[in-house]
């Protein structure tokens, strides 16, 4: 097996590590009212159009749940009763004054739809157009700053044996409705 075999047999193996990342994500965020405190700071986190399901052991995604209907979240949960994971989502998240949003794949981390924080108008604004993609990569970098944190945060717990017992305790009662 050459070396980029193996590297791709490695990433495979933890692929799953994605898809609880984002099912942890939704329950983080709708029992901590849309905010999750990660190194000393706030990160707002909402779901927003769309929830996608995926049976484990599946390539692809088998459910997709609209958000804003409270019965079609009561069927998003039922699904994780069933065992399926979340597999990709439309978020929307803030870090200070800057919000993003962008749909979110966890088996591949894979990101679009990006929608930065909104900068000054240049008819408004004295920054040449440099300055503006400058700026524009910073809120970028930022945006996905937010997320890397976010996910070393689940990792830090998800690897920790205790912590991880009682998180997913949290978990599978907030799934189950008590």
């Amino acid at each position: 097996m050459s070396r980029e075999e193996a590297a791709a047999a490695e990433v495979s193996s933890k692929a799953f590590l994605g898809l609880e990342f984002l099912t942890w994500l939704w329950w983080r965020s709708e029992t901590g009212g849309g905010r999750i405190a990660v190194s000393g700071e706030e990160i707002g986190v909402s779901f927003e159009r769309f929830i996608l399901l995926q049976d484990s052991g599946q390539d692809h995604p088998s459910a997709l749940i609209s958000r804003g209907r409270d019965s079609d979240l009561a069927d998003a949960k039922g699904g994780l009763l069933q065992g399926k994971k979340v597999a990709k989502v439309h978020l929307r998240v803030g870090r200070g004054e800057d919000e993003w949003r962008f749909t979110l794949t966890g088996l591949s981390f894979d990101f679009s739809s990006f929608r930065m924080p909104r900068t000054v108008p240049e008819e408004e604004g004295e920054l040449d157009h440099a300055a503006r993609v400058l700026e524009r990569m910073a809120l970028l970098e930022r945006g996905v700053e937010a997320v890397d944190m976010l996910y070393r945060h689940f990792l830090s717990l998800r690897l920790d044996d205790r912590r991880w017992v009682e998180e997913k305790r949290g978990l599978k009662r907030w799934i189950s409705g008590g």
